[in-house]
C-alpha cells in the first residue's frame, strides 16, 4: 500500500509476485481536465499482473471530477510546482522501498 498526502490518488496492488521477486510500480499521470478514474481499469487493461499502480490526480481542479496539473492561462508556476511535488513523492516513494530502477512514469493526454 502506498500513502501521500502530496496528491489525491489511487493505489492498486500487483495481483501476483513477480517472478524475480522484484517490486515493480507504474506512476500513471493523466492529461488534462480527466482524472485518475479512467485508469482505474489499466492494470487489467494492459495484463501485467506482476506490476503495482499508482494512480494520481492534478492538484488543479478544472471541475467536478477533472483536474489539471498546471494553471491554463500562465502554466509555468503551476508546472514548477507539479514538478517539486513530483520529486518529493518520488523521494517518498524511495522511503517506503520502491526502487527507482523498478518504477515506471506513464503519462497520457489526447
Amino acid at each position: 500500500m502506498i500513502y501521500t498526502d502530496l496528491f489525491e490518488h489511487h493505489f492498486i496492488p500487483a495481483r501476483r509476485p513477480s517472478h524475480d521477486g522484484v517490486r515493480r510500480l507504474m506512476v500513471i499521470l493523466h492529461g488534462r481536465g480527466d482524472s485518475l478514474r479512467p485508469f482505474k481499469s489499466f492494470d487489467e487493461e494492459l495484463g501485467l499482473p506482476e506490476m503495482n499502480y499508482l494512480l494520481i490526480n492534478g492538484r488543479r481542479r478544472l471541475g467536478r471530477a477533472s483536474f489539471s496539473w498546471c494553471g491554463l492561462k500562465f502554466p509555468e508556476p503551476g508546472l514548477v510546482r507539479t514538478r517539486k511535488r513530483l520529486s518529493a513523492l518520488f523521494d517518498e516513494l524511495s522511503g517506503e522501498g520502491w526502487k527507482a530502477e523498478d518504477t515506471f512514469v506513464f503519462g497520457y493526454s489526447e
